[in-house]
């Protein structure tokens, strides 16, 4: 899907693991699917391209930054090109 704002056009792409049940966000405490997926403990903020998991906390996407020859997503395995913080 594209949009087009004041003359500039956007690529709008779908995030993966922000869904609820009917299709609605859902960034609570109270779903587990909504932690890290590394360390369990921190609630998701970072999705990972391509694939577009959002699937990391903050601070296990720096472990990963880290670890450069192995960055992989933690949920399909795909090599990542980029780590996006989701506000």
């Amino acid at each position: 899907h594209k949009t087009e704002i004041k003359d500039q056009v956007y690529q709008l792409n779908e995030i993966y693991g922000i869904e609820g049940v009917n299709g609605t966000t859902v960034l609570t405490k109270d779903s587990i699917e909504q932690y890290c997926k590394i360390c369990l403990d921190n609630m998701i903020s970072i999705i990972v391209v391509p694939c577009r998991h959002m699937c990391l906390c903050v601070a296990c996407s720096h472990g990963l930054a880290r670890d450069a020859n192995k960055i992989v997503c933690p949920v399909c395995r795909t090599p990542l090109e980029e780590i996006m913080l989701m506000f």
